[in-house]
């Protein structure tokens, strides 16, 4: 069943005026619907990824509160330990050749506790 109806429309594309043939038509052809829907899919894309980003954001935030909360208690390496202290990790290596510096060797690797550190850093050399 065919119409003559013929309806001036506005493109949801392109906003140019075109004569559509039907009530439901809302691109002037088919070049734009396929632009459309190719605009749309990347729009989706694009919003999941901020959703998804906003919520590794969120528990990344969470996951720091409960590390923040365990810090007095955690062990760190030296690059860990020098954000901390503030001192650099040449300063830190000259320190762990005293005996009394409180350290963890395990294998090849040289962890700290912070309060430890902290500790002995305040007992040696007074207030920090």
């Amino acid at each position: 069943m065919s119409s003559n109806i013929r309806i001036n429309k506005v493109c949801q594309h392109c906003n140019k005026v075109f004569i559509a043939k039907t009530t439901v038509t809302k691109f002037c052809s088919d070049q734009c619907a396929k632009s459309n829907y190719k605009k749309r899919q990347k729009d989706a894309r694009i919003e999941v990824s901020q959703i998804d980003t906003e919520r590794q954001l969120s528990e990344g935030k969470q996951q720091i509160k409960s590390v923040s909360r365990d810090s007095s208690a955690a062990m760190v390496g030296t690059s860990g330990l020098s954000a901390v202290t503030g001192l650099s990790e040449r300063t830190i290596f000259r320190l762990i050749k005293d005996p009394a510096f409180p350290r963890v060797k395990i294998g090849k690797r040289l962890l700290f506790k912070k309060d430890a550190v902290i500790d002995y850093l305040t007992s040696k050399y007074g207030n920090l």
